[in-house]
């Protein structure tokens, strides 16, 4: 409820898995990446439809209060899941990333 962007990432998965064609843990973080290009390019249209309708003036502020209200609520999410990414957890004498638990984090694959 508090990381709308790791929510939908999570929920996603099989979405994710099959267009990025890469291991899911690095396609989340490439989607929790684009979402928030998504979401900010959704409200400037529907922004700009509003301005063009004369339902509303152009505003400067709502351009930079939009991109630093973005910044500050996504970031956590896209930081947080780069942090599991790079961290591991020890289960059983195994280092397994912590983002997903069914790899593992010491392999050549994980360090590239």
């Amino acid at each position: 409820m508090g990381s709308p962007i790791q929510s939908m990432t999570y929920s996603l998965d099989c979405f994710l898995s099959e267009i990025f064609n890469i291991e899911i843990e690095y396609a989340r973080i490439i989607w929790q990446i684009i979402m928030p290009s998504i979401y900010i390019t959704f409200f400037y249209q529907w922004y700009l439809i509003l301005v063009f309708q004369k339902q509303t003036t152009f505003n400067k502020c709502v351009i930079a209060t939009t991109l630093i209200y973005m910044y500050i609520y996504l970031q956590p999410s896209i930081i947080g899941g780069l942090v599991q990414l790079i961290s591991y957890r020890q289960i059983s004498g195994y280092k397994w990333i912590q983002s997903n638990v069914t790899s593992r984090y010491d392999t050549i694959k994980h360090g590239q």
